[in-house]
């Protein structure tokens, strides 16, 4: 009976430190964060986003910045509700690593506004700003003016468009009322991109055309 509590010290002694190694030793700390699938938008945001859950969200009163601790949903969740994606997954990789796949949202629409051309995802928010070259050609034609001095020939540059990035089968909407866009914005309702691309659909299958 003497040697019962020599055991159940050395056993406490034993349970105390391999806690201490899984759950609070820099062993299994996550210390890398890698963002893969970010086309659109800068990973940085969501690396700090992800650092930041490490260090503040607890799990049995613990931070979860430690590869035993962590909770994979529930930093999907998070990234899912602060960032515009398709979806966001969380892998975890032995044993100080944590890979952060995000699947973007594609373009539903082309919204044109004060000759800018942004794609709008299914909820209409921005997702890209899609640059349309303009580029000026030396024209044949001419025009002439009258100086002082007599009368001058200018030469008309000619514009070629390069929209080769635009993805032509998509709508296109036009904002006549020119306001400014930024990627992230909210530029439509649902309902409205919903009825958008009805519209669209039922025009292309009467008449083969895209609008």
């Amino acid at each position: 009976f003497r040697k019962k509590p020599l055991l159940i010290f050395v056993g406490a002694i034993l349970i105390t430190a391999i806690f201490y190694f899984l759950f609070l030793s820099t062993i299994f700390q996550i210390t890398e964060i890698e963002v893969r699938g970010t086309n659109l938008q800068d990973p940085e945001p969501i690396q700090q986003a992800a650092e930041n859950f490490l260090s503040s969200q607890k799990r049995f009163f613990l931070t979860q910045n430690n590869f035993f601790l962590l909770s994979g949903e529930q930093l999907e969740d998070v990234l899912q509700k602060e960032f515009v994606a398709e979806d966001i997954l969380v892998r975890k990789r032995p044993f100080r690593k944590i890979i952060i796949d995000v699947v973007e949202k594609s373009g539903k629409i082309t919204w044109i506004s004060n000759g800018n051309h942004y794609y709008l995802d299914d909820e209409g928010n921005a997702l890209e700003f899609v640059r349309i070259t303009n580029i000026r050609l030396q024209s044949a034609d001419s025009e002439s003016t009258d100086t002082s001095e007599g009368e001058e020939t200018v030469t008309a540059p000619e514009v070629l468009i390069d929209d080769s990035l635009l993805d032509k089968t998509l709508p296109q909407v036009i904002d006549d009322s020119m306001t400014a866009v930024a990627v992230g914005d909210k530029v439509l309702t649902q309902s409205m991109v919903r009825f958008i691309l009805s519209l669209h659909q039922q025009i292309f299958k009467k008449t083969g055309v895209d609008v």
